[in-house]
């Protein structure tokens, strides 16, 4: 075996590593559909099969039947009307015989051909291509191609212009409102995650310009709120409940994402920060002075007009 042609010709194989194979294979990539696909071993046929709908198929391939456990090789191509057919031959050994009616394409290079390896062959290209895999192979999954023959990639619908109404369920968590009803005490807890829900509605100018009659959706803008704080105390046997009402405008920041999942139907997710500030509107001492911090996460209907890629 001449050993040192070896780094200069494994030049056209890419090998790479994905586990020990426990046995030789052929896959035969990019086959007709459904034809007949054949692995040839110096003169002999020694595996025949059928192509799957991807043009696929894997073949064994012994090398003890011709005792070796590795050889340097040439690889060719067989293509005819119906048939695909792989041929390793050993270096200095004759080739099967071509049939009638067949073209022999040869892959460039000496490939050193081990009971580990899988040989991978694309049999659609002219020279066919081959990958040397140490261990097992999977292919990667096949392009698709849009109707102008490019591949297919991901576009995000646009967002629309007009009314689009939204509705939605909130997680909401005040800043400091458990600590400023239980003070110093010790035994005092409260309940401060509270869920709620909300509504929208917004008129979009352009599409990312829009009038919110409730609050300004995005960076900022301000909330109109209504709050009612209650605290229990308890001394003894004796409860005594306190009370506190407020009404009023605090700032609101936070941001959001929406998805439109169809043009009529999107979705869409907010967190924010937003100021709850006022005094008891049933006159007495009580202040509420906090932040709420929410994410809120919902649906929208678009009422405007179809929107195209394009527009």
């Amino acid at each position: 075996m001449q050993k040192s042609w070896r780094p200069l010709v494994m030049a056209v194989a890419v090998s790479m590593v994905a586990g020990v194979a426990s046995a030789q294979s052929v896959m035969i990539r990019k086959a007709p559909a459904g034809g007949k696909v054949e692995v040839a071993l110096n003169s002999t046929v020694v595996a025949t099969g059928t192509a799957n709908a991807d043009g696929d198929a894997t073949l064994p391939l012994d090398l003890s039947t011709i005792s070796k456990t590795e050889i340097d090789a040439n690889v060719h191509v067989d293509v005819c009307d119906k048939t695909r057919r792989v041929v390793i031959v050993e270096k200095g050994r004759a080739a099967l015989l071509l049939p009638d009616g067949c073209d022999r394409r040869d892959v460039a290079g000496l490939f050193w051909v081990r009971t580990v390896n899988t040989i991978v062959v694309d049999v659609s290209a002219a020279p066919p291509s081959l990958l040397l895999i140490r261990g097992s192979y999977t292919p990667p999954k096949p392009v698709e191609l849009n109707d102008a023959g490019e591949e297919k990639t991901h576009n995000w619908r646009p967002s629309p212009t007009g009314l689009a109404l939204g509705g939605g369920g909130s997680l909401n968590n005040y800043f400091n409102a458990v600590d400023d009803a239980c003070g110093n005490a010790s035994t005092c807890s409260g309940n401060n995650p509270s869920i709620s829900g909300g509504v929208s509605g917004t008129y979009w100018i352009k599409r990312f310009v829009g009038i919110d009659p409730s609050r300004f959706y995005g960076l900022g803008g301000a909330n109109y709120h209504t709050v009612t704080s209650a605290t229990s105390e308890t001394l003894d046997s004796a409860t005594q409940t306190f009370q506190t009402k407020i009404k009023g405008f605090g700032y609101l920041v936070g941001g959001g994402t929406e998805v439109w999942v169809t043009p009529k139907y999107g979705v869409y997710a907010e967190v924010g920060i937003a100021r709850i500030k006022g005094n008891d509107q049933n006159g007495g001492p009580g202040v509420i002075d906090d932040t709420v911090r929410y994410i809120l996460i919902g649906a929208r209907v678009h009422l405007g007009p179809k929107v195209s890629a394009g527009s």
